[in-house]
């Protein structure tokens, strides 16, 4: 894989990071999770907006 990346001229850089514990980083992303989505049934409600005020116009 080495020979392969040095004919294409590219390189590999790994980047440990030692700073947050496994639990912490878990915690992270179950939060990030659930921010997203929470904000994709925040961007819902408008929908359901317009089809209540759809079947209003419309009986």
């Amino acid at each position: 894989m080495v020979k392969s990346c040095f004919w294409l001229f590219c390189e590999f850089i790994a980047v440990i990071f030692f700073g947050i514990s496994m639990s912490l980083e878990l915690v992270e992303d179950m939060l990030a999770i659930i921010h997203s989505f929470s904000s994709r049934l925040y961007g819902l409600k408008k929908y359901k907006k317009q089809v209540k005020q759809m079947i209003k116009e419309n009986p």
